[in-house]
């Protein structure tokens, strides 16, 4: 994906109009995104014409043809949700419904601002087990160190991060029972790819507490291919807001990375942005 299309998709949700959105989209593309209205016009088995008289005349799409332009620049499921309420704006043909779409459209906005939305869990704990997986880094780490090829039994996990075998027998029972590692075989495997804990959970505290702590203790032996930056700056309310944007969309992308790239080592990313 070229610069200038991140920078479109970063202010995604800050559109109100569709029309803008794709024209947009399509200019930051390479040659200025030539051919892709053709391209479009293929997908949809319409002609170029057709497709001209919406994003350069008066025309709407159909609430359809709107989906299926989500499907064609793949959308995922909350921009979708957000560019078809654009669509149905749009064409709305009274105050009234006008009205309620723009407030289900605030409705998505706020929801885009929530890493939750943007980072889907797979699995869902109960409270007592979130309580117990939040309690220490060391439920997180070992469950990933499972995707791990040099991890596979009780003993290479006690072996890699110096813990008593009870210890590790007893958080691998608990991720074996909630369901976030499994046994293939004799082998232990990771379970559901990915975890969430909410903004507004009361566990959310220690989990951030818990990887900040890590993170200062790695500073003393930090290597050169590790990251680490604080930056205290002063900035307009618009660019913080734009910054949080930016890296929540980083976060999304780092997300799909991951999801997409071999299990190699562990790693772990803090990012703090805040007021003060």
């Amino acid at each position: 994906m070229e610069t200038s299309e991140k920078k479109v998709k970063q202010k995604f949700f800050s559109y109100s109009n569709y029309k803008n959105l794709i024209i947009e989209l399509i200019e930051s593309r390479p040659k200025k995104g030539r051919g892709q209205y053709k391209k479009i016009a293929e997908f949809f088995n319409i002609s170029s014409v057709a497709i001209s008289q919406v994003f350069k005349g008066e025309k709407d799409l159909t609430v359809e043809q709107g989906f299926k332009l989500c499907h064609f620049f793949g959308f995922n499921e909350l921009e979708t949700e957000y560019f078809l309420l654009l669509v149905q704006i749009a064409r709305a043909g009274s105050f009234e419904y006008r009205e309620k779409l723009e407030k289900d459209l605030l409705t998505v906005r706020a929801r885009s601002s929530d890493v939750a939305e943007r980072v889907r869990p797979n699995q869902k704990l109960t409270q007592k087990m979130q309580s117990e997986f939040y309690s220490s880094w060391i439920y997180s780490a070992i469950r990933l160190s499972t995707d791990l090829e040099k991890i596979k039994s009780i003993e290479d996990i006690v072996s890699h991060f110096g813990i008593g075998h009870q210890t590790a027998t007893e958080i691998i029972n608990f991720l074996l029972d909630s369901g976030l590692c499994k046994l293939d075989g004799s082998e232990l495997t990771i379970g559901p790819s990915k975890t969430h804990v909410r903004s507004n959970s009361p566990f959310v505290k220690r989990h951030h507490l818990n990887w900040r702590m890590k993170a200062i203790a790695h500073i003393d032996s930090v290597d050169k291919k590790d990251l680490h930056y604080t930056g205290p700056m002063t900035l307009s309310y618009q660019s913080f807001e734009r910054i949080r944007e930016i890296l929540l969309k980083t976060i999304e992308e780092t997300t799909q990375v991951v999801v997409d790239s071999d299990s190699e080592k562990l790693a772990c990313l803090n990012i703090d942005w805040f007021k003060f």
